[in-house]
């Protein structure tokens, strides 16, 4: 169950994302470049291309602001949490991945106050910022 509700809220973060990069930028090119870009930005710190340990102490900040992480996380959990295999360097997957005694529901949880911090700041490009010309 919880597979299918981490899919469901991490394709909502998905579309309202979306929304919230169309109501921002100018012009369709411009949605086009950023909503990508910041896509990538987000699997290269979610955990599983760098892993934390690995992120640069400057760029620390950006793995807790990911909202890909929290779905990587719970996904990862879910799949291991009663069979946690050994890792390289005697670590069991989980512990290599920083994910071993967290919560898979907590992490769900984040995903959905990603989904209302993301809605409601679209909400507010939507109808504050205005990019017609006169």
């Amino acid at each position: 169950m919880l597979f299918w509700l981490v899919y469901y809220f991490t394709l909502g973060n998905g579309v309202v994302l979306a929304y919230l990069v169309s109501a921002i930028s100018p012009n369709m090119e411009a949605a086009n470049a950023i909503l990508p870009t910041y896509v990538v930005t987000l699997l290269f710190f979610a955990g599983w291309l760098i892993r934390r340990d690995d992120i640069p102490a400057y760029w620390s900040w950006y793995y807790y602001v990911d909202l890909m992480r929290y779905s990587f996380g719970a996904l990862m959990i879910n799949q291991w949490e009663d069979n946690d295999p050994m890792w390289a360097g005697g670590q069991t997957l989980l512990d290599a991945y920083d994910l071993k005694g967290v919560d898979k529901w907590a992490y769900l949880g984040y995903l959905l106050v990603f989904f209302f911090v993301f809605f409601l700041m679209a909400l507010t490009a939507i109808t504050k910022i205005d990019h017609s010309r006169r």
